[in-house]
């Protein structure tokens, strides 16, 4: 049902007839018929026939207005509700629950604070935003008829200040986005005629990349991450109802540079599939942090033993199935027990790592570390079905505790890894 929400307001002073008036004039908006009249009122009701209205008003503007109210509504659904005059915060909050009580579930409001006095205008737009954010009610329309626009033909124009409300929104997204990769409250912004194609191509690939990220496609994630972030294309050429969003494309943009990836070479790859990692970390999504850091630490090793020949570049990626998992089991095989016995740890593994392989002190820190990071991804994929497993409030730390010692580590063995808090560095850049 859609709801008229309008403020009544006193008028202006007339010293002649010692009361408040409102002027007649002409009201036009777009191309509905125009309406000339006293009251706006009687203008949205020809233009919405079958809206119901919710009239605020204080005492003194209802004593002032009420008759002419009841005149141009006649036969129409109507309720007039009280308000004070909103000269104190707890003035404030009951003007809000008054409003929000009488909206009903389901409502499509249109707005009206032409004669909204001091801030009673700002009050019912934020209650009703509010509504519509908690899936309430839908806001259709915020107009204002703006007298002191008036042309010279005497038209008073009714501006519909709506497309400024969708700012909140595109801003809502954007948050969602960053703090999360959720990308879905792009969807309803997008498809106006006048959205960008770039920003309508962008946005699109921003959802499908949420998808890739909420499905654990890390390759797929870092393509539609290169491809979302050429959504400022034709930035320059944008016109000024998108002005306010190019606030927001650099923090987009910046959003997605962690989780780009380069597939080759190899060794900017890791670099990348890092920055990935360290995304999901400080998004408190530690079991895919883990669960790409375990398929990381194999990539790396891999890397490692080019040297050895055992391995092509061109075996590490495109990924071959067979080889891979060939690397995997050996790498899996790798307990405590072994790293204590030197011998019998490259006798198993040189098969697959290469010949030339040695179990320095470099390579035995960096399967410590993958002891670590074993027992810390499992524990979390196994859901608490442990007899010990960590309390929740510690489970950051642990991770945290991980990611630093494996960084750490692959320095050590000469790849220079992103530290851990350059997710935060960059982003507050």
């Amino acid at each position: 049902m859609k709801v008229v929400v309008s403020i009544l307001g006193l008028g202006r002073w007339d010293k002649d007839e010692r009361k408040y008036i409102y002027e007649e004039t002409q009201y036009g908006w777009g191309d509905k018929n125009q309406v000339k009249t006293t009251l706006i009122q009687e203008a949205f009701a020809k233009w919405f026939p079958d809206a119901k209205f919710l009239l605020l008003a204080t005492e003194k503007a209802q004593q002032e207005r009420s008759d002419g109210i009841r005149n141009v509504l006649s036969g129409r659904d109507h309720q007039l509700v009280s308000i004070p005059d909103g000269k104190s915060a707890d003035e404030f909050w009951e003007i809000y629950n008054a409003l929000t009580n009488k909206l009903e579930a389901g409502s499509e409001v249109i707005l009206d604070i032409t004669h909204g006095f001091r801030s009673l205008g700002l009050l019912a737009f934020l209650a009703i935003v509010f509504l519509q954010a908690s899936n309430r009610v839908k806001l259709l329309h915020v107009v204002y008829g703006a007298q002191e626009a008036k042309s010279a033909d005497g038209i008073t124009p009714i501006f519909d200040l709506t497309p400024f409300v969708t700012m909140l929104d595109w801003a809502s997204a954007t948050n969602r986005f960053l703090e999360t990769g959720d990308a879905s409250k792009f969807r309803r912004l997008v498809g106006g005629e006048k959205t960008p194609s770039e920003l309508r191509e962008g946005l699109e690939y921003l959802e499908e990349l949420a998808l890739a990220v909420s499905a654990n496609r890390a390759f797929l994630s870092g393509d539609l991450a290169c491809k979302a972030s050429r959504i400022d294309q034709g930035l320059e050429n944008w016109g000024v109802e998108n002005e306010p969003l190019k606030l927001l494309v650099p923090k987009i943009k910046r959003g997605l540079y962690f989780l780009q990836l380069r597939p080759t070479p190899i060794k900017d790859f890791l670099v990348d599939l890092f920055r990935q990692i360290l995304w999901y970390y400080h998004h408190g999504y530690y079991e895919k942090a883990l669960g790409l850091a375990r398929e990381w630490f194999i990539t790396f090793v891999q890397y490692k033993c080019l040297e050895y020949g055992e391995i092509r570049e061109d075996q590490i990626w495109p990924i071959n199935d067979a080889i891979r998992n060939r690397w995997d089991k050996a790498i899996g095989r790798i307990g405590k027990n072994l790293l204590q016995n030197k011998n019998m740890l490259e006798q198993q593994v040189r098969p697959v790592f290469g010949k030339g392989f040695e179990l320095s002190n470099e390579w035995k820190k960096l399967f410590e570390v993958w002891q670590i990071l074993k027992d810390v991804r499992n524990d979390l994929l196994h859901f608490g079905f442990r007899s010990s497993p960590t309390e929740p409030d510690g489970v950051g730390k642990e991770v945290r505790n991980c990611l630093s010692e494996l960084i750490n580590a692959v320095n050590e063995m000469g790849l220079e890894l992103p530290n851990l808090d350059s997710f935060l560095e960059d982003s507050d850049g």
